[in-house]
């Protein structure tokens, strides 16, 4: 029998150590074991590494001198006495992560049904001081845990409550984590409860994390030993006297988030009722005498009394005990710069693209028009001609289309005396170059542009087009280049072509019925684009002009 003064299971791990000092851990384990396993002399620490190993339960060929134990990211739907058996020697016990809840867990391992931790599970492990069980979507805390805890971490599930039951038998406990259990990423809709006096009988709690948890008041009777309280992100409308009358040992304080301003909060925000502000009594900090760090950033403070922290020690010898982010208390000029400038050019934008859809050929003719006035206006210089003549005609209308080939073209180019050089479109036009060019440099390389008329043609937008660049002939030159030919009766009444004939009727033309008539009509054409329009103008016309 052992009689020595250490623990039985540090010296047993310290002969084993001792015993085989030249194997790696992998030597003294089963190799069916799915984990890693390291050891550590000096601190006769063995540890099994089991992270997202698929596991569905506690694999067996664990070494029974573990003493930290890593069960996270698995599959590991419940926790019984027999889970542990034989491991009396673990100190720390890591099983987060096995059921995360679904909006904050990953999408290819959703988890529907929590993991079940069955009564008096760990209570046989008597070294047990770690315990974590984050992410596993309990409803309430293990009952029968061992009191030899000093860390116990619950974040990230499903308790909405905490009694003081729950928590009687964790008499050695340090360190508490409960925050997250009730948040937008983890809802509970439901106001998180905390039974009065549930902390009052933890005499060696120090750290107490109740952050996230929809809470609507600080707990009551808190235990005298707490350094530091996490209150952060809760619905804490009031802060009494009373909440901190006996954590006179309290170091660190967050009551950030509690009423927060959800002006352009970059996750879901919820305010208090009616955008309500955080109220904080005068005398609240006063007995926190020891206070260190104090969080009040990320709520709705107008103000921070000087009066709260007058009996602060840490504040009489210079040193700084508050964390304000003064951005939540005013405006930043930058960010009112960038916001004007970018909503000028946002509404600069659309007046532009309307203005530019509605009113684009005004602004345009506006625009030259004003800088012809400043510049003085020139005339624009007119390349050398080419043609003799351009013809435009309805080249769709396969009757016009033959006519200009088998009679206009022979007329003049083959059979007329001298012969004209004429531009058509199928045979002179350069392949590949947008219409429009083609079609001013057609009426710019020409004398004359002599359009083919039918009544079904002056309706159409390629002769509106046509017509439009050769009359820009007369405004910037002064020329008057246009002839019309009608091969069939013009119906319709139009001002601009009584006056033409007015002041010069020989540039109206019509495609005679009698054949006899022909031979003038070629005539009289020809004697057309011969002459200067101008020149023909009637003198009556032109004085009245």
């Amino acid at each position: 029998m052992m009689t020595g003064s250490g623990p039985p299971s540090k010296v047993l791990i310290a002969l084993v150590l001792c015993c085989l000092p030249s194997f790696d851990a992998a030597d003294w384990y089963p190799k069916s074991l799915p984990c890693d396993v390291t050891a550590n002399m000096s601190t006769y620490e063995v540890s099994v590494d089991c992270t997202e190993r698929g596991l569905t339960k506690v694999p067996n060929g664990i070494p029974g001198n573990v003493t930290n134990i890593t069960l996270t990211i698995n599959h590991i739907p419940l926790i019984e006495p027999s889970s542990f058996q034989g491991l009396e020697n673990l100190v720390e016990i890591d099983l987060r992560c096995n059921c995360v809840p679904i909006k904050i867990g990953p999408k290819d391992r959703v988890c529907s049904k929590s993991v079940t931790v069955e009564n008096r599970s760990f209570w046989h492990l008597k070294n047990l001081k770690s315990l974590y069980l984050d992410g596993n979507q309990l409803s309430s805390i293990p009952i029968g845990l061992p009191p030899s805890l000093t860390l116990l971490s619950l974040e990230v599930n499903n308790i909405h409550s905490i009694l003081k039951e729950n928590l009687s038998e964790l008499t050695n406990i340090e360190v508490l984590y409960f925050g997250q259990n009730c948040y937008y990423r983890n809802p509970c809709n439901v106001s998180y409860y905390i039974e009065k006096g549930a902390f009052s009988h933890l005499e060696n709690l120090t750290i107490l994390s109740l952050k996230s948890n929809n809470l609507s008041h600080v707990p009551r009777d808190l235990p005298a030993s707490l350094k530091e309280l996490y209150l952060y992100n809760n619905n804490i409308r009031n802060i009494t006297a009373e909440d901190f009358q006996n954590v006179n040992k309290l170091e660190t304080l967050d009551l950030s988030g509690n009423c927060p301003r959800c002006y352009n909060a970059p996750f879901p925000c919820t305010p208090c009722p009616g955008n309500g502000r955080l109220h904080i009594d005068d005398t609240t900090f006063k007995k926190l005498k020891k206070l260190k760090t104090l969080r009040l950033h990320s709520n709705s403070l107008m103000t921070v009394k000087s009066e709260w922290f007058q009996e602060i020690e840490g504040l009489q010898k210079g040193r700084s005990v508050i964390f304000l982010d003064l951005q939540t208390c005013q405006h930043s000029s930058l960010s009112i710069i960038l916001y004007v400038f970018l909503t000028s050019l946002i509404l600069g934008v659309l007046t532009l693209s309307i203005s530019a859809h509605l009113f684009l050929w005004d602004m345009w003719y506006i625009y030259h028009f004003c800088l012809a006035k400043l510049k003085g206006y020139s005339r624009l210089s007119s390349q050398s001609t080419v043609y003799d003549a351009f013809i435009v005609y309805d080249k769709k209308d396969q009757a016009v289309s033959d006519w200009v080939m088998e009679e206009l073209q022979v007329h003049l180019e083959e059979l007329g005396d001298p012969p004209l050089q004429l531009c058509l479109e199928e045979r002179d036009w350069i392949p590949g170059c947008p219409i429009i060019d083609n079609l001013y440099q057609s009426i710019q390389q020409s004398k004359k542009t002599v359009f083919i008329l039918t009544n079904k043609y002056v309706r159409s937008g390629n002769f509106k087009t046509a017509f439009y660049l050769a009359h820009q002939r007369l405004m910037d030159e002064m020329v008057d280049v246009i002839l019309l030919i009608f091969l069939e009766k013009f119906t319709r009444r139009s001002k601009y072509l009584r006056l033409r004939k007015r002041l010069y009727g020989g540039s109206l033309l019509e495609w005679p019925s009698n054949p006899k008539a022909q031979p003038y009509f070629w005539h009289c054409l020809r004697s057309a684009m011969a002459k200067d329009s101008q020149r023909q103008y009637s003198k009556l016309f032109q004085e009245t002009l």
